[in-house]
């Protein structure tokens, strides 16, 4: 799965975001041409989505 305008889904709260959670994909990539902000929770949503085993928890 390749998500173009990642910070779209920097929201674990928003509908977007669980609605792609639930896609199954073996393999996923996120573009952005936005830098990250300074929030630690939106850089674990984005980490959260590319890799959940790995970055499970906040």
């Amino acid at each position: 799965m390749v998500l173009d305008e990642a910070q779209a889904i920097k929201n674990i709260l928003s509908q977007r975001w669980n609605t792609l959670k639930e896609f199954q994909s073996r393999n996923r990539l996120l573009l952005t041409g936005t830098p990250i902000q300074n929030n630690m929770a939106e850089l674990w949503a984005l980490l959260n989505f590319v890799m959940p085993d790995l970055f499970d928890s906040h």
